[in-house]
């Protein structure tokens, strides 16, 4: 930990002395308060409605920020029932997430997205939690404990987020301690014997001067699944969180936050696999000869399984960090330190889905106590000035590193794997006033990773390593932005920007040696956002136009291996395609009037792949023996996977003003297009199209206490939000079809679920 205080330290040093070198002639002669940074005049809200942000890591309306930005606020998580980065999909039109094995967590916004898993691999939408980079894709999926808001960032943000963020950003801001007592608790009971609590309490230590904040939450679930084999419910979830902020002014000018936050959870990961004719569901007395049905171990309800073995995914994530804010005579100096770590595991599955092998696999496909982590250093230091001139800048730099590790431990295969990265950046981020309503922006990061990858194969029966394999790559990067800005009048902005993005590469998990090249991207966009009506209405407009290149694409391919051979599902990850991606963005709240709201959110989505040839494993090996039998398939004009043409969002609210109190009556609704989840177009490996309907009944009274009722899902729809192919079992070196035919492995949205909620704050 100590070189890693060093380096942070050194970064922070070097970051603020060429500021103060550079900039020291325009400097103001008074710094403002430490306090979070106020809107300028020209940004302040307009109404209790307007949300202020700081993605763009300067405080901002959500109006008046040049950039295409989703914000969900407290209130609007708890009456959307957002709570957790999975149903977040839900409540923010062109954002698909979906989890893979393991609940390897995927997340793509406008259909930029990575469905890579595992480690020495990364996400292509960054997420963030207070300004501290979360690495690990499982680790990617937060509860949302104590949470002031949630902006969701669409389109590249590589200038200032860097690495692992072309397809945009997730920030999650938790509240500051205040200097007053205060707290608020809430307890909900619900269907499938869901019960959720939380809790939190500020304490003001010493006057204006130092505050604690401790908030906690414990939650569990009853499974959606039913397993027929053992007769458990599985698919259940259980978690606890605890978190903690002290929030100390040190000097009129400067203050610190430090946070610590500890979770554990458990899930119960589940795939249902379809159809019947699957060769996973051949089991004896079948034999590659004699494929008449064996045993019934497949049920059509996708709602039940035949498991030997309860799925158990239990994790663990923790971290602590120092966030220094410091107004400097130039601006506002930001330094953020932090260290966290991720643990999930033993992890215990049923792979081939039934209570016996599958006659192709020669043995019960089942995860035993595999386990996954990580270990992560993270360092931002960067100052945003506030210069009375026309000239304005944001610069800074920062550090990763991180240490991961997964044990794969399963009945037919057995390996450790660890790797590492080392990260740097140095940025800015530019804004210079033209005139009084015209702006220009621009900004440019250099990145610089190296990265390095081992994988020892050990003996299933002895544990022995039978084979080492190991890989080392660097990449760089200079990712520029240019824009402008023009604010004709009073609420209205009309902005133009054109953005790269850049994601780093990697190492196929089985195969180190098979490694693969960064992705990128330019955007370029251009939007208007403005007020009407009497600021009743805000609306939000963009569209949008990506140059996507060297496209990182996971593939899970059946092949052959050992003596017998037997059956074996790998990864593979190749890049090289290109795509086009254009649309438009809408978002617009409408107060019709003093008791009545409407709020929608539009998402149209055009992708589609560049001349690019891919291996179809449906259509025969892609590993066989002469090249030319590879069935290799050009994708152009496909479109990009977990990308629906249409996504939108509506909810509309009514309060009914009483004696006692405030009556509101809301209802959601949001619509996802089909979804395709390979890059081959076949509608078997689809989602369709689905409306998913909520609502809620809350009554407020005027000293703070609530009684809700609420509903999810209410039609029961049953929504996929993600398929793994899985391709019929072939011989590796000829292609000829041995067994089973083209399956997939589907993973759902949560049924219908209702509860009651009662709480209060004071």
């Amino acid at each position: 930990m100590g070189r890693f205080q060093r380096m942070g330290a050194m970064l922070g040093a070097s970051s603020l002395a060429l500021i103060v070198a550079s900039n020291a002639a325009h400097a103001q002669t008074a710094a403002p308060t430490p306090e979070s940074p106020a809107p300028a005049a020209d940004e302040a809200p307009s109404s209790d409605r307007d949300i202020i942000v700081t993605g763009q890591r300067r405080a901002s309306t959500v109006q008046n920020t040049a950039a295409a930005i989703s914000v969900l606020t407290a209130d609007q998580l708890a009456s959307t029932g957002t709570n957790s980065s999975m149903s977040l999909q839900f409540a923010t039109p062109g954002v698909t997430i979906s989890q893979d094995l393991g609940l390897q967590t995927q997340i793509y916004i406008r259909g930029i997205g990575s469905n890579l898993q595992g480690i020495a691999t990364g996400n292509s939408v960054a997420t963030y939690v207070d300004g501290v980079y979360i690495p690990n894709s499982i680790q990617s999926a937060q509860q949302f404990t104590d949470v002031e808001r949630v902006e969701v960032l669409k389109g590249p943000q590589a200038t200032l987020y860097g690495r692992n963020a072309t397809g945009g950003a997730i920030i999650t801001v938790s509240a500051d301690p205040k200097f007053e007592y205060g707290g608020a608790a809430d307890f909900s009971y619900g269907n499938y014997n869901a019960i959720a609590a939380h809790g939190r309490v500020n304490i003001p230590i010493i006057a204006d001067r130092l505050a604690l904040s401790i908030a906690g939450q414990v939650s569990t679930r009853d499974g959606y699944v039913k397993n027929l084999f053992t007769g458990n419910d599985i698919n259940y979830e259980k978690s606890q969180a605890v978190r903690g902020a002290l929030k100390a002014v040190l000097t009129d000018n400067l203050e610190v936050v430090l946070r610590a936050d500890y979770t554990h959870s458990v899930a119960s990961d589940v795939y249902k696999l379809f159809p019947r004719t699957s060769a996973y569901y051949y089991t004896p007395p079948n034999t590659i000869a004699d494929q008449t049905p064996g045993p019934m171990y497949f049920t059509p309800n996708p709602r039940e399984v035949y498991y030997d073995v309860d799925p158990r995914n239990p994790a663990k994530d923790r971290g602590y960090s120092a966030t220094f804010r410091w107004n400097t005579p130039i601006g506002m100096l930001t330094s953020v330190t932090s260290r966290r770590n991720f643990d999930a595991g033993p992890i215990f599955g049923d792979s081939d889905q039934t209570p016996s092998f599958a006659i192709a696999f020669r043995a019960k496909i089942n995860t035993i106590g595999s386990t996954q982590g990580s270990d992560s250093f993270y360092h931002d230091t960067y100052l945003a000035t506030d210069f009375d001139g026309p000239f304005n800048l944001i610069v800074g730099a920062n550090y990763f590193h991180d240490k991961e590790y997964a044990f794969d431990r399963s009945t037919i295969t057995s390996s450790n794997s660890y790797a590492k990265t080392d990260a740097w950046s140095v940025y800015t981020d530019a804004t210079f006033d033209l005139a009084d309503t015209l702006r220009l922006v621009g900004g440019v990061r250099y990145s610089d990773e190296s990265k390095s990858y081992t994988r020892d194969t050990l003996s299933v029966a002895t544990g022995a390593v039978t084979a080492t394999a190991g890989n080392k790559k660097s990449f760089q990067s200079t990712n520029p932005r240019f824009g402008i800005e023009w604010r004709p009048r009073a609420g209205m902005l009309i902005f133009a920007t054109a953005t790269s993005g850049f994601k780093s590469g990697g190492f196929n998990p089985t195969v180190p040696g098979n490694d693969f090249n960064p992705e990128k991207v330019w955007a370029y966009e251009g939007g208007i956002k403005t007020r009407l009506w009497d600021n009743r209405i805000r609306l939000a407009t963009s569209a949008f136009y990506y140059d996507y290149s060297d496209i990182q694409v996971l593939q899970y391919i059946t092949v052959q291996q050992g003596t017998p051979p037997v059956a074996t599902l790998v990864q593979n990850i190749t890049n090289g395609a290109t795509a086009k991606v254009w649309g438009l963005d809408a978002e617009a709240d409408v107060d019709l009037s003093d008791h009545f709201t409407i709020s929608g959110a539009l998402s149209l989505l055009h992708t589609e792949f560049g001349s690019t040839q891919f291996c179809d494993p449906l259509m025969g090996s892609c590993t066989a023996t002469n090249p030319a039998d590879r069935p290799f398939v050009n994708v152009e004009g496909n479109p990009l996977t977990r990308a629906p043409k249409v996504s939108a969002n509506i909810s509309a609210e009514y309060r009914v003003p009483t004696s006692a109190g405030d009556l509101k009556f809301r209802a959601n609704a949001a619509f996802r297009d089909r979804v395709y989840y390979t890059v081959f177009k076949n509608e078997f490996y689809s989602g369709d199209p689905y409306w998913l309907l909520g609502g809620s009944v809350r009554f407020e009274t005027k000293d703070n206490w609530f009684i809700e009722a609420y509903g999810q899902n209410l039609t029961n729809k049953l929504a996929i939000t993600n398929i793994i192919a899985s391709a019929p079992v072939r011989n590796s070196a000829t292609g000829a079809l041995l067994l089973g035919t083209p399956a997939t492995f589907e993973r759902y949205a949560p049924p219908r679920t209702y509860g009651i909620r009662i709480g209060f704050k004071y």
